[in-house]
């Protein structure tokens, strides 16, 4: 049986089902476009996960190894608001590591995909939002997750707004208010309640990002810093915003420390 074609998910990389007593890395991308654009779409990863494919197959690999790679789709606003897009995400997400029987994932997300990973993370199990078997799927999501690359992120809506109001036009369609995102400074207690030690933060951001300034990051890092929160930061000239994801050098970085950590 073959899970790709399941789950809004697409597969770049494929692991057979008489293979799984091995032990598999998984890599899933989740990809931006600010909660509204269907321009932006898990194959914004395929050219990327392609220079990651050469990257591994150049290497020797343990024969008890393996390499998987997946991108997620979710629904879009305005057809839907938060938290859907975040559920969709924990599904997907959940599914892929079940079935595949992973224990070893590194989630890579672009832009809005970057935010969808920290809200997963960050995730507040005394919300309204936490029911049992979502609790139980984003506890069994962090438990096997060892890594994040967080690419040109947004991590402060308040900060976003601040900076750009214009941004408030997809905002608007993503959220009923505002007040329903989890800045990072309240997010971050749940992110340290959430038994996260084992995983490792890597943060890009490109300085020649169009729609994105340094202060999201800036604004991020400093909260880590604030909580003592060990992170990598990699900044450079990626590209665009739109141009980080299908850059060699960022798949290089992600390919250095996966390899790294093993």
């Amino acid at each position: 049986m073959n899970f790709c074609n399941q789950y809004q998910t697409v597969c770049f990389r494929d692991v057979k089902l008489g293979e799984l007593s091995k032990e598999v890395i998984s890599i899933i991308f989740i990809h931006g476009g600010a909660w509204v654009d269907p321009t932006n779409t898990a194959n914004d990863f395929k050219e990327f996960s392609g220079y990651l494919n050469n990257l591994f197959d150049q290497l020797k690999m343990s024969e008890d190894s393996l390499i998987s790679m997946f991108g997620i789709n979710y629904r879009l606003s305005p057809r839907v608001k938060h938290p859907v897009h975040l559920l969709d995400v924990i599904n997907s997400i959940f599914n892929i590591v079940k079935n595949h029987k992973i224990n070893n994932i590194y989630l890579v997300g672009h832009s809005v995909g970057a935010t969808l990973i920290w809200q997963i993370l960050s995730f507040d199990f005394t919300s309204n939002l936490a029911n049992s078997e979502l609790s139980s799927k984003v506890k069994y999501i962090i438990k096997n997750v060892r890594g994040v690359f967080l690419l040109d992120g947004i991590y402060s809506i308040d900060n976003l707004l601040k900076e750009f109001p214009d941004y408030s036009s997809f905002v608007s369609k993503a959220f009923t208010t505002t007040q329903d995102f989890i800045e990072p400074a309240p997010a971050i207690e749940s992110f340290k309640n959430n038994t996260t030690e084992h995983i490792k933060i890597y943060l890009v951001h490109s300085y020649q990002d169009e729609l994105l300034s340094l202060n999201q990051i800036k604004l991020f890092m400093q909260v880590l810093m604030d909580n003592d929160i060990p992170f990598q930061l990699e900044l450079s000239n990626f590209g665009l915003h739109n141009e980080v994801y299908k850059n060699k050098l960022v798949a290089q970085y992600i390919y250095h420390n996966i390899i790294h950590v093993q």
